[in-house]
């Protein structure tokens, strides 16, 4: 039987890997073979190595402007980059049908359903949000998402918004 590599042990593997190796993990689009501690790692080994990572996710998210209005009190919007959307479709998985089904039944909230959803929309935020710093935008006003059933275990949240550039504008 294989031995398992411990987080320690891949991060002394890791470390003697090159930039450029680690940095096309980081930037490679399926990153299914590599676990979230194990990114992490290699993100680590690249800062202390003095690299710049891309920002993405909830992290870009926490740099951005949003807003699901048009008009925000002490926002100026000084360009209007365009319109930024996202569809996230998922399967709910026979777990979910089961508990949406018992929670219809006893007339209950179906939580792994409303995770799922609110797992979607993050995605579809994150996205978006992407595609507004990729238009040179720091903000994006007027999001819209729209939740459907495409078939009996899969649902689709579809986000869209407009992607602007904001300054601060002085409040009396």
């Amino acid at each position: 039987m294989p031995k398992v590599e411990s987080i320690d042990e891949f991060r002394e593997r890791m470390a003697t890997e090159s930039t450029k190796y680690l940095r096309r993990i980081i930037e490679a689009d399926d990153k299914t073979d590599w676990t979230d501690e194990q990114l992490k790692v290699i993100k680590e080994i690249l800062i202390d190595r003095g690299e710049e990572l891309p920002i993405s996710g909830s992290e870009l998210l926490d740099r951005l402007f949003v807003s699901t209005t048009d008009i925000v009190q002490g926002i100026k919007i000084i360009q209007y980059l365009g319109i930024v959307s996202s569809v996230v479709v998922l399967g709910t998985g026979v777990l979910s049908e089961f508990g949406a089904g018992i929670a219809d039944l006893l007339g209950t909230r179906a939580g792994r359903f409303q995770d799922k959803l609110d797992h979607a929309r993050e995605i579809a935020l994150e996205e978006m949000g992407e595609k507004a710093v990729q238009l040179g935008g720091d903000g994006i006003i007027g999001i819209d998402f729209d939740y459907l059933s495409l078939a009996s275990n899969v649902l689709m949240v579809s986000a869209n918004g407009t992607a602007v550039k904001v300054a601060p504008e002085e409040i009396d």
